[in-house]
């Protein structure tokens, strides 16, 4: 890519928890992978001379969305919308973390939006939002420096775990961590910290998994209440 204008494609796989799922919320162990139905973002990236540079969200759910990359008035806006505001919020976050708030307005950034995974089915598509959204960002800080944009440290990671309170209120951050990891693991919190104890990282796990969407969305907020009365009882 050059320094005016370039093309990125990101894709980010789903996941399935398939153990310990809303109980990891309260600490404890999981056993979770990617699973091959991905968020892909096609972004056309051109410069603005003016450094007015836009952005003009497309999605099928969400429809089309046109903001400015200015982090100021990110946060005046509003909508109507529950997830327009949480892409919004997590758009700014990735932005204010990468610290990339000039950078972001010498560009106009087509982005567009398609999820394989059904969305508020557990398959962790806000995590894999919330990953694209701050690949994103680290191409646009790092263009052809970075060696691989989905490769994320420590800090990267946290800071994502934290957006992901912008859709669920609460968060393990069990998605996060079990997307960027690229295996299946079975996971322990040690010291506040998940941490993978075994894990098979071959492309192609030694089993299937059927898969059955029942098209009745889920509420994680309510689902977590109901678990803690449990866990708690």
């Amino acid at each position: 890519m050059n320094n005016s204008d370039f093309h990125i494609s990101i894709k980010i796989p789903a996941k399935v928890i398939i153990s310990g799922e809303f109980s990891c919320v309260f600490g404890c162990s999981v056993i979770t992978c990617p699973i091959p139905l991905f968020l892909c973002i096609e972004s056309n990236i051109t410069s603005n001379q003016q450094n007015k540079g836009q952005a003009i969200i497309k999605n099928k759910i969400i429809g089309e969305m046109k903001i400015s990359n200015n982090v100021d008035e990110i946060d005046n806006l509003s909508t109507d919308n529950k997830i327009k505001d949480c892409f919004l919020k997590v758009y700014r976050h990735a932005i204010n973390f990468y610290n990339i708030q000039k950078l972001v307005t010498e560009f106009d950034i087509d982005i567009s939006l398609e999820s394989e995974a059904p969305i508020g089915m557990g398959l962790g598509s806000s995590a894999a939002f919330i990953l694209s959204l701050f690949s994103l960002c680290k191409i646009l800080k790092y263009r052809s420096n970075v060696e691989n944009p989905l490769s994320f440290n420590q800090d990267e990671t946290n800071e994502m775990k934290l957006a992901e309170n912008i859709f669920h209120g609460k968060s393990s951050g069990i998605d996060i961590i079990s997307i960027a990891s690229g295996c299946l693991g079975f996971y322990e919190k040690c010291n506040g910290e998940w941490k993978i104890k075994e894990s098979i990282k071959e492309p192609n796990p030694p089993f299937y998994l059927l898969l059955i969407n029942s098209n009745k969305s889920k509420n994680t907020i309510e689902s977590l209440k109901d678990v803690l009365e449990k866990v708690t009882n």
